[in-house]
């Protein structure tokens, strides 16, 4: 979270107020933003696409993960909703941080140093950092940067209340780094299907959004004013785009959910039955028993078997073929599966209730 600062008014003495309002209060359509409406049920609302990725598609999207941003994005939001090992794994290492903070003054020369100004200016900085809430909203941050590496947001502020708003990912990108906090480039094409959004983004996007349909090839991507707007990046080494901090276990994820069912369909297969009618024959090759009332015999216990179990009348021995383990020791490929994705991830397992490491520790 070192990418997000807060541009700092330089006390030195002299009250200057109006610095602090230009870079905080931002009073235009706060109101549309303060009460979000989500989706519109009575109207249009846009529909979510998800689609179920699977080992091959994310081994193609590491191979290119400049081309794959947007595909890398998708899988992992999607993979955050649908599996629970991946969920938890993000909120364990979003939980490690209190997001507690310290404010002291800065660059503040105390022999020339008003009180009164720099009691004043304190009080400023300590009521924006409350208004913000960063107990709850930096948790939201930290989520989306730990899933999809880069969040993009846009400051909404007024005298009580400040909202940092999530900009579509999709359609931001990072160009400029300016004072050492990544600059967002927007693509206003985002509101040519979605123009009944704009009221809910600042005025600056309106503005940016008219000169973008007066010259759509050069104005199409535009950077957004800093510090309003900000990216904050989980890999900074990694610029031009954006890669999933822990895209490296999706395959992990991937082998667990194929063990979980090729474990339900051995179960499945375990839960059926095959009963044989032996309708045996002497050596001159007839029949011990009549036919047709072996077949009414037959058709009688057909007519009372739930649906997992089979009949059949065969003259001849049936001998049982099993595709069960043979050896003693039980081997647990889910138990296995699950720590070999911790242990990508670079945590314990034991975090996360793996009784199989807790077993082998406990021996």
């Amino acid at each position: 979270m070192s990418d997000l600062v807060i541009r700092e008014v330089k006390n030195d003495g002299v009250d200057a107020p109006q610095d602090f309002d230009v870079a905080f209060r931002l009073p235009e359509r706060f109101a549309a933003i303060n009460r979000l409406i989500t989706r519109d049920l009575n109207g249009r609302s846009v529909r979510p696409h998800f689609y179920k990725y699977n080992k091959d598609d994310i081994a193609k999207f590491l191979k290119d993960p400049y081309t794959n941003e947007k595909n890398l994005r998708n899988a992992v939001t999607y993979l955050y909703g649908a599996s629970s090992h991946f969920r938890r794994l993000i909120q364990y290492f979003v939980s490690l941080s209190d997001l507690s903070y310290v404010v002291e003054p800065y660059k503040t020369d105390t022999a020339t140093a008003k009180p009164a100004t720099t009691r004043r200016n304190y009080r400023r900085v300590l009521n924006l950092l409350a208004s913000m809430d960063i107990k709850n909203s930096f948790e939201k941050i930290l989520t989306v940067c730990l899933r999809e590496d880069v969040f993009y947001g846009t400051l909404r502020e007024t005298a009580d209340s400040t909202i940092l708003q999530q900009l579509p990912s999709d359609y931001c990108a990072i160009s400029v780094i300016e004072d050492n906090v990544p600059n967002v480039s927007f693509d206003f094409s985002y509101f040519d299907s979605r123009q009944e959004y704009l009221q809910l983004y600042p005025e600056e996007f309106q503005r940016k959004y008219d000169a973008y349909r007066k010259d759509a090839v050069h104005l199409r991507w535009q950077e957004l004013d800093a510090p309003n707007s900000f990216a904050i990046k989980c890999n900074k080494d990694i610029l031009s785009y954006a890669m999933p901090p822990f895209a490296g276990v999706l395959r992990e994820i991937f082998d667990l959910e194929d063990y979980k069912e090729l474990r339900m369909a051995k179960e499945e297969i375990e839960n059926y039955a095959l009963l044989v009618m032996n309708l045996g024959v002497d050596d001159d090759g007839n029949w011990v028993m009549d036919y047709n009332k072996a077949v009414k015999f037959y058709n009688n216990l057909d007519a009372v078997l739930p649906d997992e179990i089979g009949a059949v009348l065969s003259p001849m021995p049936i001998d049982k073929i099993s595709f069960e383990r043979t050896h003693p020791g039980t081997v647990d490929t889910i138990a296995d599966a699950e720590q070999n994705l911790f242990t990508a991830a670079g945590v314990s397992s034991l975090l996360f209730n793996n009784a199989k490491a807790k077993n082998a520790l406990a021996a």
